[in-house]
C-alpha cells in the first residue's frame, strides 16, 4: 500500500521535562568561598642543564565554583644535570657549566576557571569527585641574583578523595626571558665564581611542566 507523502505525519513530539537538567544532582565537594592549600613537586620537561625537579607551596581562595585566584611559589635544584656534567668533565669544551646562573625560584600568581565537575569510578565500590580548571598568569623568576618576568598558562584537575583532600594535577608551560648559556663561548672556562646574567645573551623559554 502506497500513500501520498502530503498525507503522511511530519510532526514529532518530544517530552519536556521542568526545571533542565543537572549534570551532579548530588555535590560533595564544594569550593565557593573557601581556601585552598597544599603543597607541590614536579618536573621541567626541556631542562638540558640544571636539576629539572622543582617544589614548592600552592595557595588558592575560590571566589565562587567557576573562578578562583591562585599563587604558586617553587623553589629549582641548582645542581648540573648529568648531561651538563658530562661536558664539564671534557677539557677541551669551551663552555663551564658549574659556574653559569641557574633558576632559584619563581613565584606566580593566576587567575583560574574550573567549568567541569563530575565524578569518575574506578572500581564498582569507590567515586571519586574530580574538576577540570585552566588558568593563565604571571610572575617573578629568580635567575641567580637577576629577577625577571614570567608569565604562564596550564591545564589541569583535581581529584578529591574527600570533601577537603584532594590530588592537584597540572601541566603548565612558563614562558620567560633568561640567559642564553652557549652566547659566551670561553669567557665561563676561565669563570672562577658565577658569571653574572647580564652578561649573556637574552633568549626566549618556553619550558613545559608537569606538577603534581
Amino acid at each position: 500500500i502506497e500513500f501520498p507523502e502530503e498525507e503522511l505525519a511530519t510532526e514529532s513530539v518530544l517530552p519536556v521535562f521542568e526545571g533542565g537538567t543537572v549534570a551532579v544532582k548530588s555535590r560533595r565537594v564544594t569550593t565557593a568561598k573557601k581556601f585552598e592549600v597544599g603543597v607541590m613537586g614536579g618536573m621541567i620537561f626541556n631542562e638540558p642543564y640544571f636539576d629539572p625537579m622543582a617544589y614548592g607551596l600552592h595557595l588558592g581562595y575560590h571566589f565562587n565554583e567557576f573562578h578562583s585566584l591562585q599563587a604558586d611559589f617553587l623553589m629549582k635544584g641548582t645542581s648540573l644535570s648529568g648531561a651538563a656534567k658530562e661536558i664539564d668533565s671534557k677539557n677541551s669544551t669551551r663552555f663551564n657549566f658549574s659556574v653559569m646562573p641557574a633558576v632559584k625560584y619563581l613565584a606566580m600568581a593566576n587567575y583560574q576557571l574550573t567549568p567541569y565537575y563530575g565524578k569518575i569510578s574506578l572500581s564498582k565500590d569507590f567515586v571519586m569527585n574530580l574538576s577540570m580548571y585552566a588558568y593563565a598568569g604571571a610572575g617573578m623568576i629568580a635567575i641567580d641574583t637577576t629577577n625577571t618576568w614570567i608569565a604562564d598558562v596550564g591545564i589541569g584537575q583535581n581529584l578529591f578523595f574527600t570533601p577537603r583532600v584532594g590530588l592537584r594535577l597540572d601541566l603548565k608551560f612558563l614562558m620567560y626571558q633568561g640567559p642564553n648559556y652557549t652566547s659566551i663561548p670561553g669567557v665561563t672556562k676561565v669563570a672562577t665564581s658565577t658569571v653574572p646574567s647580564s652578561k649573556f645573551q637574552s633568549q626566549m623559554y618556553v619550558n613545559p611542566s608537569i606538577m603534581l
